[in-house]
């Protein structure tokens, strides 16, 4: 039996069936975007692994969310077969992550990371 604590609670905006086919990269990335708050229109969201399956996750759910999306990764760009959506993918060894973020976005930086 699953301890409660390591439950994670249904979206309202999906039936129960659709919950029992989201996959465990999808649960980890919810999970992990909703730590900080919900995801709103427009908040920055800085996905780290961004070409892997929770980082893909993120950037999927972030993006559906109408946040403004980084995805970081070893390349700037997806590893070929995966879609980013609308982010905008960031080499983790070209530069200062979190400078590119801040001026990308007027200052502000990010809200959310996973």
């Amino acid at each position: 039996m699953l301890p409660a604590a390591k439950l994670s609670e249904k979206p309202a905006a999906i039936t129960l069936a659709e919950a029992g086919a989201v996959g465990v990269p999808f649960i980890t990335a919810y999970e992990g975007l909703r730590e900080a708050g919900p995801v709103c229109q427009d908040d920055a969201v800085l996905a780290f692994d961004a070409n892997g399956k929770v980082g893909q996750a993120a950037i999927q759910l972030a993006t559906a969310a109408g946040a403004r999306v980084f995805g970081v990764g070893r390349t700037p760009t997806p590893y070929r077969g995966h879609s980013t959506g609308e982010a905008t993918m960031l080499a983790a060894s070209e530069g200062d992550i979190a400078e590119r973020v801040r001026d990308a976005t007027g200052g502000h930086g990010r809200r959310h990371r996973l």
